[in-house]
């Protein structure tokens, strides 16, 4: 399985944006929970470099770990599904995560701070979250007036609610269950279900926003 442009992805920044055009954010799905998402000169890209096919989830093209100028890996943990710190070298972006992400990259490749994060145009609110016992950030990010929250692969709905509203909601199948069981899924104009194994249906929804799933090409 490779990475392809996730087409639906860059259709709800399309709607999301309409009403800002000169916003002008395209986004590619590159596997598991990683997306590039860029402006034409700055590039977030979340949950990227991972080890491919790592724990059997989603291998990706090596010419995605090319570099690219101005770019942010927003790191959600450590697992070798989300991050690789022997890669970050190749793509040249600069790090953000828990402080046990933070420790393995070079320090230059850190970016420090306390909360909220700026990077270039980005507003980055790291939202502590719980994973495995390790730890774990989901993110609001907020990019020229449109709202984005990234989950990761926490379980908890706790603090999911209070994130709204919000553009543009990347979820986990299991947390998305969860969320609906709980009632607990912010407001969001676009959901998109990412994280699945190659042929796993996400947990149906009944929202009209609730229409997309990132897909790896078959």
């Amino acid at each position: 399985m490779r990475g392809t442009p996730l087409r639906a992805a860059a259709f709800l920044f399309a709607v999301a944006c309409s009403a800002r055009a000169e916003a002008g954010l395209s986004a590619r799905f590159l596997g598991n929970e990683a997306v590039e998402i860029t402006d034409g000169s700055t590039t977030l890209l979340t949950d990227f470099p991972y080890k491919s096919g790592a724990f059997g989830y989603m291998r990706y093209d090596a010419a995605e770990l090319r570099p690219r100028k101005d770019a942010l890996c927003l790191i959600s943990h450590r697992h070798d599904d989300h991050f690789d710190a022997d890669l970050v070298a190749k793509i040249g972006c600069r790090v953000y995560g828990p402080p046990d992400v933070l420790e393995r990259v070079p320090k230059a490749a850190a970016l420090g701070g306390s909360p909220p994060i700026a990077f270039g145009d980005l507003t980055i609110r790291p939202v502590p979250t719980e994973h495995a016992g390790i730890g774990h950030f989901s993110y609001l990010v907020v990019w020229k007036g449109l709202r984005l929250y990234f989950t990761g692969d926490t379980g908890e709905v706790r603090d999911l609610s209070s994130q709204g509203p919000i553009d543009v909601l990347f979820i986990s199948p299991w947390l998305l269950e969860a969320a609906r069981k709980a009632n607990a899924l912010p407001e969001a104009k676009r959901i998109v279900v990412y994280h699945h194994r190659a042929g796993e249906a996400p947990p149906a929804c009944s929202s009209a926003s609730c229409r997309v799933r990132a897909r790896p090409s078959t």
